[in-house]
């Protein structure tokens, strides 16, 4: 089986490529948790749900939840066995108001939608500012893709007026976004990003661009949206 379709011979293949010494530092645990699966006889590429267990204490809890019945069921199978781990087959755009706040101290969300509408980069907005409110203290985190600049333009734009503190948006490109549609990167906001993370990401994300051999074509791009005084790396 061909792990991720395929697409991952130009992403993290090519990083595996190179040794953990040559990983900048904010990315060597993704390492440790992606080698192995792509390493093994079978080889597979775990998805957020598997990294997240990976990263979580004993006490820990994940939450994943999925609108698709097959996904889910996937996902039950994929998480069976821990009991840190719950799935619900549920839309995750609700599921923020239904699962926050948590009542623990420490909280991370990542909302990582399928982007297959157009509103996708709106709801994305709107669900990002939600739980950084219904969670003042959680770490709160949104993927996007990124094949032009207008739709991440405006999601950076409502995010910055939101009034919510502390969000960083963070790129990498392997080509330039040019609105053809053409697939040309991707983006992460974090809002309440863990302290010095900025700089850790200004620093790594372009070591990362030059070990997959994007670097002549690639850009990245660390930038506060709010706080820091709108600091841009």
């Amino acid at each position: 089986m061909d792990p991720a379709g395929g697409e991952w011979r130009d992403g993290i293949g090519r990083l595996l490529r190179h040794e953990a010494g040559a990983w900048p530092a904010v990315a060597r645990s993704y390492r440790e948790l992606v080698a192995p699966g792509m390493a093994a006889a079978a080889p597979f590429y775990p998805g957020s749900p598997l990294l997240a267990l990976g990263l979580l204490r004993e006490q820990d809890r994940l939450i994943a939840c999925d609108l698709v019945d097959e996904v889910a069921a996937d996902l039950k199978a994929a998480l069976r066995g821990d009991l840190r781990a719950a799935v619900h087959a549920r839309d995750g755009w609700a599921a923020i108001r239904a699962f926050l706040p948590q009542k623990t101290g420490r909280t991370v969300v990542l909302i990582d939608p399928p982007f297959e509408a157009k509103a996708e980069f709106d709801l994305l907005a709107h669900h990002l500012i939600e739980a950084a409110r219904r969670a003042p203290a959680a770490i709160v985190l949104g993927w996007y893709p990124l094949k032009g600049r207008a739709a991440a333009d405006r999601l950076h734009a409502t995010l910055a007026q939101s009034g919510v503190a502390r969000i960083l948006a963070a790129e990498l490109l392997t080509q330039p976004a040019d609105d053809a549609g053409r697939f040309a990167g991707s983006g992460i906001i974090v809002i309440r990003p863990p302290w010095q993370l900025d700089a850790a990401l200004a620093q790594g994300l372009p070591r990362l661009l030059d070990l997959t051999g994007f670097g002549a074509t690639g850009t990245t791009a660390v930038t506060w949206l709010a706080g820091e005084e709108n600091d841009n790396r």
